[in-house]
């Protein structure tokens, strides 16, 4: 190059130069050497804060990310808690010392078997109460659509279970009385007529009090058990299982995408 310079810049001028052609040589490449060599550590520098810019900046976002996973993983453990306790307040085994008690008590009275009733399904209901109030607090934010989702359903599984108890309370408020069946039918069917008129009904209603106890003929005191019994098997508790299983994977997988996301970094 600096011959190329030399030959196409100083020779065809009319202008004499002192110093010879290697001379010349040997300054422009000391000249164009010193040049190159100053200019060189710029660009290293450059490089340098521009691959430190690009690593700061994936360090602050992998540190963003994993405070933003700690948040979640804090929060669904908050959120394990609040679904076990639903998972232990919508259990049958609840219902089945219920059942128990209508079954020991055959004709036995009444006032105080009906006490003993009364006061285990308060139990469960203070149970389904509590559970569902942390449930509903832990999902006080800004909830994506699967998460309405689940909420959605929650409050479908509660109003299923609550029905459940509820149509048992109304049973044990009826059938706890001296008298025979035949004796207290009418009154049976009048009590149980003005439950269901306070109660939600649906396309299907095979599975409560007034369709049962119509099947048993209105018999609800010697029948009572077997109504009680196909008012509880009439509930799958499958479904508050699966719910539950879903709800945990859902946010557990939630916090890991978070952690793993690499989105930012592009």
């Amino acid at each position: 190059m600096v011959n190329i310079i030399i030959g196409s810049t100083i020779n065809p001028t009319a202008i004499q130069l002192n110093g010879t052609t290697s001379g010349w040589h040997n300054f422009w490449a000391v000249y164009l050497g010193a040049l190159i060599g100053a200019f060189v550590p710029f660009i290293i520098l450059y490089k340098t804060i521009n691959n430190n810019n690009k690593e700061n900046f994936a360090n602050r976002q992998l540190q963003i990310r994993t405070i933003a996973y700690q948040t979640q993983i804090q929060w669904v453990n908050t959120l394990k808690t609040s679904i076990q306790q639903i998972y232990r307040a919508f259990n049958v085994l609840w219902l089945d010392e219920i059942y128990i008690v209508f079954k020991e008590t055959y004709d036995q009275n009444n006032s105080e078997n009906y006490k003993i009733v009364i006061a285990k399904i308060k139990e469960v209901c203070d149970r389904v109460n509590g559970a569902t109030d942390n449930f509903r607090l832990t999902f006080i934010r800004d909830n994506d659509s699967e998460e309405q989702k689940f909420i959605e359903e929650f409050e479908i599984l509660r109003e299923t279970y609550c029905n459940l108890v509820g149509d048992i309370s109304a049973l044990s408020q009826i059938c706890f009385h001296n008298g025979t069946d035949d004796m207290l039918k009418t009154q049976f069917q009048a009590a149980v007529d003005e439950h269901k008129s306070k109660s939600t009904q649906t396309k299907d209603d095979s599975h409560r009090l007034w369709f049962i106890a119509d099947k048993y003929s209105m018999k609800l005191k010697s029948k009572k058990a077997y109504i009680v019994k196909d008012l509880i098997e009439a509930y799958n508790p499958i479904y508050i299982y699966e719910w539950c299983k879903n709800v945990l994977k859902y946010e557990s997988d939630k916090a890991n995408m978070i952690l793993n996301d690499t989105e930012q970094d592009k």
